[in-house]
Order: structure tokens, then sequence, then C-alpha cells
């Protein structure tokens, strides 16, 4: 009875050892599928990502003036609406002459105001001088990237659709919009 007793036991252990050892083995697999699986969806947010960020600027591009692919050719253009505060950007926004002829481009001076005559005095306050600008190119609401309420820059690709954007923050590194400009460059010479 001992000896039986022993057996029961050992296999009882065994069973154990074995419903341990496979759960573990699952487990082991499922981590791995589901790590898989989260690979897949981050890959997928991305693409996504990217996808909508090409949409947004492809629906901003179809309402702006055929006349800005025209003159879109080593232009880098700032986007500026009644809605923005100047006075916090205007620092910023002068800053980018030096980098105009530094890096031979021109800028031109995308409106989307209200009044045609605040527009002007705007150019004005931020000494643009005889730099191109137009006002109501494309209308405000055109533009996603308007909602951010503050200024930012954007180049029009060789389709006339719009392939980079930066925005103006306050304190914008120095460097960071001059990146943008010699990227900006490289493009316009393909």
């Amino acid at each position: 009875m001992n000896r039986r007793h022993n057996i029961l036991i050992l296999a009882s252990i065994l069973c154990v050892i074995l419903a341990v050892t496979a759960m573990f083995v699952l487990q082991r697999r499922n981590r791995s599928v589901i790590y898989r699986i989260e690979s897949t969806i981050v890959e997928q947010n991305e693409m996504l990502r990217k996808q909508a960020e090409r949409q947004r600027l492809l629906y901003a591009t179809l309402f702006l003036d055929p006349k800005l692919a025209e003159t879109g050719r080593n232009t880098i253009f700032l986007r500026l609406h009644d809605d923005m505060c100047f006075n916090c950007y205007a620092p910023t926004i002068r800053e980018l002459y030096k980098l105009e002829e530094q890096f031979d481009i021109s800028l031109q001076a995308a409106g989307a105001y209200h009044y045609d005559a605040t527009f002007r005095q705007t150019l004005r306050d931020l000494e643009w001088r005889d730099r191109a600008a137009g006002n109501g190119m494309p209308p405000r609401e055109a533009l996603p990237a308007d909602e951010a309420m503050i200024p930012y820059l954007f180049t029009l690709g060789p389709d006339g659709q719009i392939d980079a954007l930066l925005f103006l923050s306050k304190q914008i590194p120095v460097e960071t919009v001059s990146a943008f400009f010699g990227a900006a460059v490289r493009r316009f010479a393909e």
C-alpha cells in the first residue's frame, strides 16, 4: 500500500510539473503572439499617421490658388491670419529675412485676413517691405494648420501641393528654421 501511495504521489507530482511546463510554454507563445500583434499595430498606426498627413496636405492644397504653384518655385510661404498675436511672433518672423538671403530663396506671405488693410498693416509692422504677399490665399477655413493660431511656413512641391510645414512657435530655435530652409532648397534643386 505504501508503494502504491508513493506511485500516486509521484504521478501527481509529474502531472503538476507537466501542467506547469505546459502553461509556461503556452504563456511564452502567447507573449510572442501578443508582441507580434502589438508590433503590427504600431507599424499600421505609423503608416496611417503618415497617410493622414499626406491626405491633410492634399486636402489643403485643393484650396490653394493655382497662381501660387507658378510662383512656388524657390519660394517659402509664410502663412498669416488675423487671429494670431504678432507681438509674440514678430521677432521670429524678422529672423526669416536673414535666412532668406543666406539660402537665396524668396519669402511670400499668404494671408487670410478679413480686411486687406489689416493684412497690409501687419506686413508693415513686420517690415515685410517689397516681398511678395497676397491676402485670401487660400481662405482660412481651407487649411487645417490655421487652427494652431500661430504663423507657419510651407513649401509647394513641383505638382503644386503643399509638401512641408513648419510652425513658428514663440521660442523656435534658429537652427530648426535653418534646417527647414536647407531641406526646402534641396527639394527645390531636385
